[in-house]
């Protein structure tokens, strides 16, 4: 009896994801996400924001300590 609640709860914690995303995440099929962040950098301009967007050109994604694969830089070009 006590696993029954442990699925219960999941399929809660899931519906709510479920409608959370449907009802809060907009719909951006067909948008141009170049267009979105344009957009976005004139709202953070005009609020005041001065700050830096974006990433370096060399960028470190991963760092590991132990044994394994390592991803240290990725150069990023840019397309201006």
């Amino acid at each position: 009896m006590p696993f029954r609640w442990t699925f219960i709860i999941a399929a809660i914690c899931g519906v709510t994801g479920i409608l959370v995303t449907y009802y809060f995440v907009p719909d951006m099929t067909g948008v141009d996400l170049a267009e979105e962040d344009a957009r976005f950098m004139e709202y953070l301009e005009s609020n005041g924001w001065e700050g830096a967007v974006g990433e370096d050109e060399n960028v470190t994604l991963i760092e590991g300590t132990g044994p394994g694969p390592v991803i240290s830089t990725v150069t990023v070009q840019d397309s201006k």
